[in-house]
Parts: C-alpha cells; sequence; structure tokens
C-alpha cells in the first residue's frame, strides 16, 4: 500500500511539470482563437444591421398599406353610402335607411366600428347573412387617419376628400327627407330624389371625394418609394458585409485546425479513439508519438498509459482484497492456493487455515460428487457460470452460495488452475420463498390468489378431461360491500373478508380450492363432481347453498354484528374443452346474474347469456373492418314540402356485410355507440355529405337540396367536434346552408350549455340544425328556447298511429304548435299513406318524410328520382 502511495505522488509530480511544459508551447491558437471571436461578433452584428434594414423594408410597405385601406375604407364608404340612399329612395325598404344611417355613425365615431368592417360589410349585411356587430371601438374615421401617421399633406388630401364625402352625405340625406316628406310618398317627389342622386352636381360631388384620394395615394406612393430605396441600398451594404466576413470566418477556422492538430499531436478521431481505449482499461496498446510532437497531448496520454499499467495489478489487488464476495484460487486437483478476505467473512476460516487444503472441506457429505464434475468441466477449458449449491461454514452451518467458476491458463493457453467468485446467498433464497408466498398467496386472507388459481384451475381441467368427472366454479361476490368500506373503513372490510375466506373454507373439502381473485371476490373450485352433468351440477348447488347460508350468518365486527350477503354464479365442466378463462367468465357472468335478480341468491351459467356476449364481440370486430374496409354508402330519403316539393334529404348509413349481407343499424349503430367506433364512422357519414353537397351545387336540379345527417352525441361531444365540421366544409367546398345536422333529443339532458355553445358556432357559418325524435325524450322548454334550431321533427312513432290514436295526434299537435310559437319549420318522418299526410296538414305540419313519398335511395338512384321531379326546362327563345 506505501508503495502504491509513492507512485501516486510520483505521478502527481509528473502530471504537474507536463501541464506546464504544454502551457510553455509556443502558439498563437488563442489569438486566432480571439480573432475567430471578433469576426463572429461583426458578423451578428452586421446580421442584426441587415435583419434592421429589410425590417425598415418591410415597415415601408406596411405604411403604404395601411394608407391604401384607410383610403379605400373612405372611397368605400362613400360608395356604400350612394348605393344604400339609392336603394331606400328606390324601394323606400327601412333596411337600407337603417344601414345608411349606421354607416355615417360608424365613420362620425357615434357608433362602435365592427371588428369585420371591410368593403363587403354591407353586402352581406344587406343579404341578411350576418348580423350587425354591436362590438368594437366608437371612433371616428377623420380621427383613424389622424393616428395613421400621415404626413401633414397627406393628411390634408384625406381630410379633404372626407369633407367632400360629408357634403355628399348632406345631399343623400335631403333626398331621403324629400321622399319621406309625405306619407304615403308622393310618386313625384321620389322621382325628384332619385334625380337628385344621379344628376351632374351629384356626379362631380362624387368626383371631388375621389380627385383627392387619388392625389393622396400618389403623395404615399412616393414617400413609400423612397424609403423603399434606402432600405435596399442599406441591406445590400450589409449582405456584402456578410460575404466578407463570412470568408474571414472560413480562413480562421482553417487556421485554427492547423493550429489545433499542433497542440494536440494527431487528429481530432486519433485523440479521441486513443482517450477511449483508455479509458475501457486497455493500457496494452502502444502509443507512437511522431519525433516532432514530444510536447504534445498525444505524448502526455503516451506517458499516461505507462503509468496508468503500473497502477492496474496494484488497484486488481486493492478490488481482490475489499470485495465482499469470496475470491478463491486452486489447483486442477482441488487444492486451495489463494484466499481474499472476502472468503474469510463469508466461510470463517483464515487463509493460513485452508491455503494448502482440498476444497473437500467445504463440501457437505450429500455434495462431494460436485467437485470432480466441475474440475472436470474446469480442465476442458469451460466456465460454470451461476452454479448454486450449498457449503459448510467453520461454525458447521450450511449456507447457501453463488459461484462463478474460470479456468485460468498460462502464456500457452493450458489451463493449470481454477479461480472462483462465491456470493452467500442464503438471505437472497430466504426472500425468493417469502416472494413466492407473497407471488402465489392473497396476503390478507392467506388463500391463494389469481395467480395460483389460474394454475390450478388449468390442472383440473385437464384432469377432468382425462377423467370424465366434471369440476365446477363458484364465483362469490359480497353484496354492498363497498358501503361498508365506505362507513366503516377499510379495516373492519378486511377482518370481514377474512370472516369470510374461513367460512368458505369450512364448506369445502381439502381438495377442493377456495381463492381470493381481488377486493370482495371469491373463487371456489370443486372437482371431481361426477361424471353425470345434472349430478354435478346438484351437488355444486349443495355446495353453493350451504356457502349461501354460512355467509347470511352476521358477522362479529368490533362489538357488533354485521350482516353480508353473497351472490354466486355458478359454471360447470363437464370434461370438455372449456378453457379456463372461459369458464372463469360464464362463472361471472352467471354472478351478474345473480345480482340482477335481487342478489343474495345462487345463477347457473346460462349459454343464451355467452351468445349474446359473443353475438357483440363478433359484431364488434366486423365493424372494425368495415371501418377500414369502408364497407359503409349512404341512402338518401326524401324530404318533400308543401306542393311536394323536394326540399333535401336525410343521409341514411347502411352497412353490406361480405357474408352477412344488409345489417340493419338498429343492429350495429349500438354496438358502434359503446365501443367508440361511431367516431370514425361518424366523420366519414359528414365528409360525404359534405363531398355531395358540392357535387350537387353543380347540377341545377339538385342545387336547392340540403342533406340532414344524424350526429350521435358521442361525436357532438368531442371537445374538436366544431372544428371537424367547419373542417370538412372549408376542404369539400360545400355550402354551410346546405347542410342540416341532426340532434336527438336525448341529447339535451347533459352539458346543454356546451351544446348551445357548439351550436351557436356552427350556425353562425350558416349550419343548420334539426332536433330529431322530438317528443320521445326530455326536454326543457327554457333550454329549448335557446337553441337555434331550424327544424323539429316529429318522430314516426307518433305519425304511425296519428289516425287511430289521440294520445298521439295531441303529441303531433303540441309539436307543430310549439314549433309555430318558435319560428321554426316542423317535420314528420314516417309518413307512409296519404290520410297521414292529410291530417299532418290540418293539424300545420307541411314538411314530410316517409315512404309515400320515397324509401331511402343509393345516390344514384335517389339523383334520378330528383331529376324526374324536377320540371321540366324551356327551351332556349
Amino acid at each position: 500500500m506505501l508503495g502504491w502511495q509513492r507512485d501516486t505522488a510520483h505521478w502527481a509530480r509528473f502530471r504537474a511539470y507536463r501541464v506546464k511544459n504544454l502551457r510553455k508551447t509556443p502558439s498563437t491558437f488563442s489569438l486566432y482563437l480571439l480573432l475567430m471571436l471578433a469576426a463572429m461578433v461583426a458578423f451578428v452584428a452586421s446580421f442584426v444591421l441587415y435583419a434592421r434594414a429589410e425590417g425598415q423594408l418591410e415597415r415601408a410597405n406596411e405604411t403604404r398599406l395601411k394608407s391604401t385601406l384607410l383610403a379605400q375604407e373612405l372611397r368605400q364608404s362613400s360608395n356604400d353610402l350612394t348605393r344604400l340612399v339609392r336603394t331606400y329612395v328606390i324601394t323606400g325598404q327601412e333596411l337600407f335607411k337603417r344601414q345608411f344611417e349606421q354607416a355615417l355613425a360608424i365613420r362620425y365615431g357615434t357608433a362602435p366600428r365592427p371588428p369585420d368592417y371591410g368593403p363587403s360589410y354591407w353586402d352581406f349585411h344587406a343579404e341578411g347573412l350576418q348580423g350587425t356587430s354591436t362590438t368594437g371601438q366608437a371612433i371616428p374615421l377623420l380621427d383613424l387617419m389622424r393616428q395613421a401617421g400621415f404626413t401633414d399633406q397627406e393628411f390634408a388630401k384625406l381630410a379633404e376628400s372626407k369633407a367632400n364625402s360629408d357634403a355628399l352625405a348632406g345631399l343623400e340625406l335631403a333626398a331621403i327627407a324629400l321622399v319621406e316628406a309625405d306619407r304615403p310618398p308622393d310618386p313625384a317627389k321620389r322621382l325628384k330624389a332619385i334625380q337628385m342622386l344621379h344628376d351632374d352636381r351629384f356626379h362631380h360631388a362624387k368626383v371631388d371625394i375621389m380627385q383627392p384620394i387619388s392625389e393622396f395615394d400618389g403623395m404615399v406612393n412616393q414617400r413609400t418609394l423612397q424609403a423603399v430605396q434606402k432600405a435596399e441600398a442599406s441591406a445590400a451594404q450589409m449582405r456584402l458585409a456578410l460575404v466578407l466576413l463570412g470568408l474571414l470566418l472560413l480562413f480562421l477556422l482553417w487556421k485554427i485546425n492547423r493550429q489545433l492538430y499542433a497542440i494536440l499531436g494527431c487528429s481530432v478521431p486519433e485523440l479521441h479513439e486513443t482517450i477511449a481505449r483508455l479509458g475501457s482499461g486497455d493500457f496494452a496498446a502502444t502509443i507512437t508519438v511522431p519525433p516532432q510532437r514530444q510536447d504534445s497531448v498525444l505524448a502526455w496520454l503516451a506517458e499516461t498509459q505507462e503509468h496508468l499499467a503500473k497502477l492496474e495489478l496494484r488497484q486488481y489487488k486493492a478490488i481482490v482484497d475489499s470485495t465482499d464476495d469470496a475470491i478463491i484460487s486452486k489447483t486442477l486437483e482441488g487444492i486451495i492456493s489463494s484466499w481474499n478476505p472476502g472468503a474469510e467473512r463469508t466461510f470463517g476460516y483464515r487463509a493460513e487455515e485452508v491455503i494448502g487444503q482440498p476444497m473437500q472441506m467445504l463440501i457437505p457429505a450429500d455434495r462431494t460428487s460436485e467437485e470432480p464434475e466441475i474440475l472436470a468441466r474446469i480442465a476442458r477449458g469451460e466456465r460454470v457460470s451461476h452454479f448454486e449449491t450449498v457449503r459448510r461454514h467453520k461454525n458447521g452451518q450450511l449456507i447457501d452460495i453463488s459461484s462463478t467458476i474460470s479456468p485460468v491458463q498460462d502464456e500457452r493457453g493450458v489451463v493449470i488452475g481454477a479461480s472462483t467468485i462465491a456470493r452467500d446467498i442464503t438471505h437472497s433464497k430466504e426472500s425468493e420463498r417469502e416472494i413466492h408466498r407473497l407471488a402465489y398467496y392473497d396476503p390478507l386472507t392467506q388463500l391463494p390468489n389469481r395467480r395460483l388459481f389460474q394454475d390450478r384451475l388449468e390442472h383440473a381441467l385437464v384432469r377432468s378431461r382425462r377423467s370424465h368427472q366434471c369440476c365446477a366454479i363458484l364465483f362469490i361476490d359480497l353484496d354492498n360491500f363497498k358501503t361498508l368500506n365506505d362507513t366503516q373503513g377499510h379495516d373492519v372490510g378486511d377482518v370481514l373478508l377474512q370472516q369470510v375466506a374461513q367460512r368458505l373454507l369450512a364448506c369445502v373439502r381439502l381438495a377442493d380450492t377456495v381463492t381470493r381473485l381481488g377486493g370482495d371476490e371469491f373463487v371456489v373450485m370443486l372437482e371431481g363432481l361426477g361424471e353425470n352433468s345434472q349430478e354435478a351440477a346438484q351437488r355444486a348447488e349443495l355446495v353453493g347453498e350451504k356457502i349461501l347460508a354460512s355467509l347470511n350468518q352476521a358477522y362479529p365486527l368490533e362489538g357488533h354484528l354485521h350482516h353480508c350477503t353473497p351472490s354466486i354464479g355458478v359454471a360447470l365442466s363437464v370434461g370438455d374443452a372449456t378453457a379456463s378463462d372461459v369458464l372463469l367468465k360464464q362463472a361471472d357472468l352467471a354472478m351478474y346474474r345473480a345480482k340482477a335478480s335481487g342478489r343474495n341468491t345462487l345463477r347457473f351459467f346460462d349459454p343464451e347469456m355467452q351468445t349474446s356476449v359473443d353475438h357483440h364481440a363478433l359484431l364488434e370486430r366486423d365493424l372494425r373492418k368495415a371501418v377500414a374496409a369502408q364497407q359503409f354508402e349512404l341512402h338518401y330519403q326524401a324530404q318533400v314540402g308543401p306542393q311536394g316539393r323536394l326540399q333535401g334529404a336525410e343521409a341514411l348509413l347502411r352497412w353490406h356485410h361480405p357474408e352477412r349481407g344488409r345489417v340493419s343499424p338498429a343492429e350495429f349503430i349500438p354496438v358502434a355507440e359503446t365501443s367508440g367506433l361511431i367516431l370514425s364512422i361518424g366523420h366519414w357519414v359528414l365528409e360525404t355529405a359534405c363531398e355531395r353537397l358540392a357535387h350537387w351545387a353543380t347540377v341545377p336540379a339538385l342545387e336547392p337540396l340540403t342533406i340532414s345527417v344524424n350526429v350521435s352525441a358521442r361525436q357532438f361531444h368531442q371537445a374538436h367536434f366544431v372544428d371537424e365540421v367547419l373542417g370538412l366544409l372549408d376542404r369539400t367546398g360545400a355550402r354551410p346552408q346546405r347542410l342540416k345536422l341532426e340532434l336527438t333529443e336525448s341529447m339535451l339532458a347533459t352539458s346543454v350549455e356546451e351544446i348551445i355553445h357548439k351550436m351557436l358556432l356552427l350556425r353562425a357559418r350558416g349550419v343548420h340544425f334539426s332536433l330529431d325524435d322530438f317528443g320521445t325524450g326530455y326536454s326543457s322548454l327554457s333550454y329549448l328556447k335557446r337553441l337555434p334550431l331550424d327544424q323539429l321533427k316529429i318522430d314516426q312513432g307518433f305519425v304511425k298511429d296519428i289516425l287511430t290514436d289521440p294520445n298521439d295526434a295531441a303529441i303531433a299537435q303540441m309539436v307543430v304548435a310549439l314549433a309555430q310559437s318558435l319560428g321554426i319549420e316542423v317535420i314528420a318522418e314516417g309518413v307512409e299513406i296519404e290520410a297521414q299526410q292529410a291530417r299532418l296538414a290540418e293539424l300545420g305540419c307541411y314538411v314530410y318524410q316517409g315512404y309515400l313519398f320515397s324509401r331511402p335511395l343509393p345516390l344514384a338512384e335517389f339523383e334520378a328520382f330528383v331529376r324526374a321531379q324536377a320540371p321540366p326546362t324551356e327551351p332556349p327563345g
């Protein structure tokens, strides 16, 4: 140890000497680095100046755009006022007068300026495509111009044009006053007002507005052009500076690379490879240093390697002495030749007590044959890894040992002995046994857990198939156990579970298995119930009744009695190839049947229960395939208005199964809802309907039609549903006014505010809404009046018996009256005979859907049907 310390001190002195020599190495490396840093700073500064010049150019263009927009607004507002006043004078409609007055109010700043106020604002407003906004800043147009940063001359031109426009507005107001002088209006005065808005004076006034705007445009263009030219000149200078600085950086990089090679003594990859080899512990390979690189980093690494090779041997000895593992060397005859301190701690013997002694002194009598076999394998050059056995401690105690024995070879590769690394694993073995208990037994009740039960069940089923003896599974669930946990606490619940486990064990034979699956679920497995299934069922029922009686007895819990009952499901295996998981699932289903039958009872598995579950699973699997293979199609059923005029169609989903043929929507839609597949199916339906609307817009006979699409509650409640619909409309080009989304009344039972918000967002884009199956669910009228609905749909269940059932007729009449009071359309579905249509018309319903007019048709047939209904077009004159 003292020699190692002396070497370490010598190494420290050597390292200080080498670092001192390296620092003395003449190099301009630092100088080049400083130059490189300065060049990079200059490059960054030039880039910043270049970016600033580009920004000045962009700001100049933005100023020009802002100027153009303000001038355009002044020009457009004047044109809007003229158009609105002329329309009002000619038509006398108050809408255009109100819009004229509101346009003046926005210009003068007495009314808020709408956020979307632009050239097309009054075009949309006049057609009723959007409401007048009541939000926004109220600011006069002249103040907006004053804040835009124009020069005095430019602002003067805009102010002049604005003043001329205000004068023209006075003339337009005079025309309005002339029309309104008499009630009803005098046709002569109306004609005079029209002439006032079209005579030379009016047109000269318009010219007086446009002339200053034209001069303003020329002044702004001249100023912007000068700013752009100045910014472009500055940007060109900065680009040249960037190119020159880039070349300088490349030159400095080349010089730095040369200097770095001289300092390192080799290339960077070669140095990295050398350091990695040393880091991995390879000190044998020689590092070659060129004569002219004796003061380089490579030379320092070569001397470091030599020193590390000397330290490696001492470090190995220190590791062997300090490890807790027993490291033992022995000859091929089994004679111990070395014994480290770890071996002393493991076996209790000191080195002088065992060196020269045979290894057999540590081996118990029943394992003496192991040592010759191991030595034979070592002599063949084999390595024995993780060999677990038992050895004897000096005090006579047996200990578990894990050993790895490796052959020791001389310089010629001849095996001359063995090196053993042994570790005491006695505590690990004890932990393994405890882990096994925890892995296969429930820690609360000490019953076998699910894993051990599954293994026992597999073996029991194998024995049942061989012996043709029936076995049974009793699935037991405690009724209302959660209430006990919630009211008395989990500690009390655990005591109850322990008592249940003891009672179950008392009800069965020793050969039977009682298992706690988890929570309050227990399973009892009964074997050897006989070859006859009827007798086996009777015996299983007797055990089940015994368990029911036992578990119905009161439980003493913390000074009071508690009553708890079980629900038991029984499934039999009668020697067939029923899988263990299937049998357990059958018992589980039977238990739930017992729950549904009132609890505290026993029920056997009914094959019809499994058939229903299997059918549901098969249908869900086929649905997933149908989505991937695009097996769905849409049929369209006509919706007819007064005089039999086609108004639109409802898109109805159809599935043609490749093997089963047509599958009813009433069968597969509920499965799609529960499995979540309705989301992808609903998206496809919406997308297909939008694509069809976009195509119909190009066909005159089909262009007026709407398409109604049913939307499921799960689909509508998706957070991105609004974005999904708007995205499909934008991508397909379909008109939103032709899309009608049908919502079910039951959807309004929850999240009404969310539904209203989403409907308003879609309604703002023109999408229409229909409330389907109205009258079959529950709707609060306070919410109903807030919904942006366009249509109420009378459910076909009321239409079917409207001629014979007064209640159905009364409900239909109520729906019609409600729709009329809300100002929305009402449609009846399921109209099949003319008498039904006539009765609905008497009640005030004039829009219908049903087989009386058309069954749901595939796309091609529906389009042909529509063309056949369309009136013939007259040939051109």
